[in-house]
């Protein structure tokens, strides 16, 4: 912070010192209203009176000051509102004044233009004493920094000044070069004594030009493809991207520099806010037994989080393994949640095992997240990928029924859709065998389908991020390959609303956007690192086992239907209505006892668009 004489005194000291100067402001207006109203010549009873009535002015001044709240203020950061509160201690105590002169002590012969020149010398006084703190403060050069950071800021209205204005009250761990922005009107502008230099279209010419190190983008407004475009031309040059808060995020209005934080992918997603449909989740999770499985990761977590603002009256935690589950109940005891919870380490494929929890704790709602999801992985391991994604699912439902649960809501992929993994086919193979089992149960079994979630355990991101960070290459297995992508949060919250809506039977699908290419996605979390794509590199390794160039949310068979929900679609689908039971029971055992290649067979046979690469 840029510390004038004043700030070096003790606070208590600086109050002292602004009262001094405050009595000597009022002795001086007093004594000029009478000076000004006689023209320098002043009777010499006037003469006489005038330090007598001081003995009643300043008393009172001080005291409607005080009462306003003239003394709290930090007059080094001095504004229109201040002024104001001045105006108005100094017109109510003026006028109380008038009244105690007049009326308790007589003095009708007083002239009416002594109280009013009084009271405007008294309103220049004491506010120019107030806003020549603010002056010397901003007069005063800012301690300089050697090291400080040379720095560009997109924007120049109202969020651009005001963060502007507050980094040059700070020392200069910033030195702001310049400022940039479309609107013609600003061009070649100033804004606090820094110039707008151009346009955002001309950004890496700048930055180019100026040595910029970091880039602050004060458009709280801005739309995904501005941040896109704005992280695609700093892409030759090594700086950090930082950006003001949301709207809803800033308090006040008012924008400082601790506020600022990285660019994150999400910004450049560009996903729309969920408008939650609160009172209908709430009737659907308040008060009731809800059991989680897969709770221990990215997402079992994250629905575990959601749920508990719920307030359930029991909410079960399950994971088969211990670590994921500790950190959750640790997130739990940091937020000092009250929410009920039960912590059970068990297997979803572990029959005897979910007998014993169903028996226990008896849910109500049962949220299906554990599963087996990463497909070249499940291709070297093809019986495990069945028993988990299948028998889990499978065991889990048949004790849903016997326990007569209200709802089971299963997590699903896309990689479902026209698979040509086994991941995917066992997938596709749960969804299937939910809508069988609705048609012939009371337990309505709902499926929420969707892409990839960014951050997720495993996923592409988190690798991104340590191959960045050990210094490259980034790996990409194609160039042309494609994914959609949402935030964890985004999509826990469809779950949670497509569980509250659904009736049974459902497939619903989260509306994912664009597909965005993992090229893409690659440069931009190395530009945002502070690295230029060349000094990473991005190194092409080729399709893995079982993967897709391209991802699908729905096949050519199923008809889709809006919901009352924007963001949730549903997918009509076309599973056999003969019972899969018996058949999942046969494929299970295969996986048990056979050989990959049987469940192979067998998985192609139930999921005819299964295309095994």
């Amino acid at each position: 912070m840029t510390s004038t004489w004043i700030d070096k005194i003790p606070s208590s000291y600086r109050h002292l010192l602004i009262i001094l100067i405050d009595v000597c402001s009022l002795v001086l207006a007093h004594y000029l209203a009478f000076y000004l109203r006689y023209e320098g010549n002043v009777p010499p009873a006037k003469m006489a009176l005038m330090p007598k009535l001081l003995l009643t002015v300043v008393p009172l001044r001080l005291i409607f000051f005080v009462w306003f709240g003239l003394y709290r203020g930090f007059w080094r950061y001095a504004g229109i509102q201040d002024l104001m509160r001045i105006f108005r201690a100094v017109s109510l105590s003026s006028a109380t004044i008038a009244l105690v002169l007049r009326l308790l002590y007589g003095l009708t012969d007083l002239p009416r233009s002594v109280f009013v020149i009084d009271w405007a010398l008294t309103i220049m006084l004491i506010g120019g004493s107030r806003f020549s703190l603010r002056a010397l403060r901003a007069l005063t050069p800012p301690s300089q920094n050697k090291n400080s950071k040379r720095v560009l800021i997109v924007g120049a209205d109202d969020t651009a000044e005001n963060l502007l204005h507050s980094i040059l009250f700070q020392p200069r761990e910033y030195q702001i070069i310049g400022l940039v922005s479309d609107r013609p009107d600003k061009q070649k502008m100033f804004i606090h004594g820094v110039p707008v230099l151009g346009t955002r279209h001309e950004l890496a010419e700048l930055v180019a030009k100026h040595d910029i190190q970091e880039i602050f983008i004060a458009m709280p407004f801005a739309s995904a493809s501005v941040f896109r475009e704005i992280v695609a031309q700093c892409q030759t040059a090594k700086l950090r991207i930082k950006r003001v808060p949301a709207v809803k995020e800033i308090l006040n209005g008012h924008v400082t520099v601790s506020q600022l934080r990285e660019v994150q992918l999400e910004d450049l997603l560009g996903r729309e806010p969920v408008s939650l449909d609160f009172e209908k989740v709430e009737a659907f999770l308040q008060s009731q037994v809800v059991l989680v499985t897969g709770a221990g990761g990215s997402i079992g977590s994250e629905l575990c989080r959601q749920i508990a603002r719920f307030r359930p009256s029991l909410l079960v935690m399950l994971d088969q393994a211990e670590n994921g589950l500790y950190r959750l109940d640790q997130d739990f005891i940091q937020s000092k949640s009250e929410v009920a919870r039960a912590l059970v380490i068990a297997d979803v494929t572990d029959a005897n095992r979910m007998q014993e929890i169903f028996a226990r704790f008896q849910p109500h709602l049962v949220f299906h997240a554990a599963a087996h999801k990463h497909v070249p992985l499940m291709e070297l391991n093809k019986k495990e990928a069945v028993k988990n994604n299948v028998l889990g699912t499978l065991v889990l439902a048949r004790m849903a029924c016997a326990f007569h649960a209200a709802k089971m809501v299963m997590i699903s992929t896309d990689k479902a859709v026209n698979p040509t993994s086994v991941m995917g086919a066992s997938k596709r193979l749960a969804e299937m065998l939910l809508q069988d089992m609705s048609r012939r149960n009371r337990t309505a079994f709902i499926t929420v389908r969707f892409g990839n979630v960014l951050g997720s355990d495993g996923s592409v991101v988190p690798l991104f991020k340590e191959q960045i960070l050990n210094g490259g290459p980034v790996t990409v297995t194609h160039p042309d390959i494609e994914r959609y992508f949402m935030t964890i949060p985004e999509a826990v919250q469809l779950v949670l609303q497509a569980g509250a809506f659904g009736q049974g039977g459902e497939i619903f699908i989260l509306d994912m956007g664009q597909p965005v290419k993992i090229v893409d996605l690659a440069r931009n979390l190395i530009t945002l690192s502070g690295y230029k794509p060349e000094d990473i590199g991005i190194q092409i390794t080729g399709l893995r086992l079982g993967e897709k160039l391209y991802e699908e949310l729905w096949t050519s068979e199923e008809k889709i239907q809006s919901t009352i929900y924007n963001k949730i679609l549903m997918a009509q689908a076309t599973t056999p209505r003969h019972e899969l039971n018996g058949e999942i029971d046969q494929l299970v055992e295969t996986a048990k006892n056979g050989t990959e290649e049987e469940v192979l067979k067998l998985l192609r046979e139930l999921v005819p668009n299964y295309q095994a690469e």
